[in-house]
């Protein structure tokens, strides 16, 4: 049996790190990642979100911020690389849909690898209204 594949955003890892709504969830599909049951694959671009978030978090130490980095990293995400056509394609989309390039190239790379999108950005998911989006809070 194939493992279903999940492209996860920045709205929706950071809550791994971050006590918010729905952070239960997201803990769940991290153990299932973990456990092998699902694949986790992000674009690089994950990394500069996240990092960007918690630069901006003035409730947690530099400290917590590099241990939330290395955490990141330890984590061995499959992190993919988009070529031209992709971002042709995410232009296109953001056009389309009236979205932003950075929440676009999730979808994208979702799309491209018949996986799905999960996020927790409740505009964009309005917006999509794809079979390949899901919002967080209605994963199960």
């Amino acid at each position: 049996m194939e493992k279903k594949t999940l492209i996860l955003d920045a709205s929706v890892i950071i809550k791994w790190y971050f006590e918010e709504q729905d952070s239960e969830k997201t803990i769940r599909i991290r153990d299932l990642y973990r456990n092998y049951i699902i694949e986790i694959i992000v674009p690089d671009l994950l990394y500069y979100e996240i990092t960007n978030a918690i630069r901006f978090n003035r409730n947690i130490t530099a400290r917590e911020k590099i241990r939330i980095i290395k955490n990141l990293f330890e984590i061995n995400l499959e992190t993919k690389v988009l070529d031209t056509q992709d971002f042709i394609d995410a232009l296109n989309s953001a056009d389309k849909y009236d979205t932003t390039i950075y929440d676009t190239i999730y979808y994208i790379l979702a799309k491209k690898l018949n996986g799905k999108y999960i996020t927790a950005d409740q505009d964009f998911y309005s917006k999509v209204n794809d079979k390949n989006v899901e919002l967080l809070e209605n994963w199960k």
